[in-house]
């Protein structure tokens, strides 16, 4: 009886070492909850953008050379033919009327239509001055002959200038015009030639103003040489003058500026 007994306690306490046992693995591998983590968030703020951005090297802007920008101011030695417009031109009227002489382009030439009595509107070239210089034309007489076409050198408003006159008659000048003493013209020539082509007709006339020597050419002929030394430098241009016998109508069809 008593053994009996003894190996009924031993059976129960090899069942309670076993039960524990198989408790044991299950405690074991469960764990306390843990905490939840925040994700990680990467923000990029606008300052860092534009640090980014800046830190970038950059080309200076290019400046412009000096041959471009050559190409953008006016030439100072060239031929108008009178396509574009009359910009870079002033005109002037020393008598006459306001109102009695137009001057435009139309068709490829430099029109003068004057009408009236002692009109003098003249056309200077204004973005250079020049002190030696040759100038050629190319005009056409289209009514009456009683008119100056004239070419103009060493153009100053406070001194004066030179100016190379032909008429469709013929006779020809080279004056001075005195803007601060005799405040008119002197006249340093005047003659006539037969190789001036009188009427409606086409002449080409060339003024030099060269050192103290002024020389007029009509059709490539010298007409005279005067010497002069009041004026030493000044703007160029064109004009033309009527008289007592009015319309004036001349075309020009060309100005050519250039070194003599």
């Amino acid at each position: 009886m008593k053994t009996k007994l003894v190996k009924t306690i031993t059976m129960l306490a090899a069942l309670a070492v076993l039960s524990l046992a198989a408790c044991a693995p299950a405690a074991a591998t469960e764990t306390a909850p843990q905490p939840t983590q925040t994700p990680y968030i990467i923000v990029v703020t606008p300052t860092a953008v534009e640090a980014t951005a800046t830190s970038i090297p950059t080309e200076a802007p290019a400046t412009p050379t000096a041959e471009a920008a050559q190409t953008d101011e006016a030439p100072k030695f060239f031929r108008d033919e009178f396509e574009g417009d009359l910009d870079d031109y002033e005109q002037t009227l020393w008598t006459g009327r306001f109102g009695k002489a137009d001057v435009y382009l139309e068709d490829g030439k430099l029109k003068f239509r004057l009408n009236a009595m002692y009109l003098a509107p003249y056309l200077t070239y204004e973005p250079h001055t020049y002190t030696d210089v040759r100038l050629e034309v190319s005009a056409e007489n289209l009514a009456y002959n009683d008119n100056h076409i004239t070419l103009v050198c060493r153009y100053d408003e406070e001194l004066g200038w030179y100016e190379f006159n032909i008429g469709s008659n013929g006779l020809f000048r080279i004056n001075y015009y005195d803007n601060t003493l005799v405040k008119g013209h002197v006249r340093l020539w005047n003659g006539g030639s037969t190789d001036i082509k009188m009427g409606r007709q086409i002449n080409t006339i060339k003024a030099e103003c060269i050192g103290t020597q002024l020389s007029l050419y009509v059709n490539d002929v010298l007409l005279k040489t005067v010497e002069h030394k009041d004026l030493k430098e000044g703007r160029v241009g064109v004009g033309v003058s009527s008289f007592e016998s009015f319309p004036v109508n001349v075309d020009f069809e060309y100005l050519d500026i250039s070194q003599p």
